[in-house]
């Protein structure tokens, strides 16, 4: 399988871009927010069942998902996400012979006091979607389209 492994900060379009390019290559997304919203429902943000669990179900659907050609991830590498995750996620997936790319998602443009832009549907967020997001999904695209048995 390759795993495109997309991460960023909250607010940077990491899931709008992973649900695009879903969208466009019917690979499998796999984001952030079902694993965390599922553990919210009965654990603590970070607490020793939370990180243990999220930890083994990302891996979890990494080893089942094996078998698939490719799969998108979104991920927020935020202080509760435990060191060796990245280097366990690459273990997993390259023993089943795959390979994991990782693709940074960022947001170049800041208001004023350093926040991250807000998802407004303001003048600003237009210009930002079309020559950033448009780019970046471009450039993504072209990468998932070398991927043999896309879907």
């Amino acid at each position: 399988m390759k795993l495109f492994f997309l991460y960023g900060l909250p607010g940077t379009g990491k899931l709008t871009i992973a649900r695009e390019l879903a969208e466009l290559t019917g690979i499998k997304l796999f984001h952030n927010h079902l694993t965390v919203d599922l553990l919210l429902s009965v654990f603590e943000f970070g607490s020793v069942s939370f990180v243990k669990l999220r930890e083994r179900i990302w891996l979890s659907v990494f080893e089942e998902a094996a078998a698939l050609p490719a799969m998108i991830f979104t991920f927020n590498p935020e202080n509760s996400v435990r060191q060796s995750f990245i280097q366990k996620t690459v273990e997993t997936i390259e023993s089943r012979d795959g390979e994991v790319f990782f693709v940074e998602v960022v947001c170049i443009l800041r208001n004023w006091n350093g926040e991250w832009i807000r998802r407004s549907g303001g003048i600003t967020r237009s210009l930002f979607r079309s020559n950033y997001f448009g780019s970046c999904k471009r450039r993504a695209f072209s990468l998932l389209q070398r991927c043999p048995n896309r879907t």
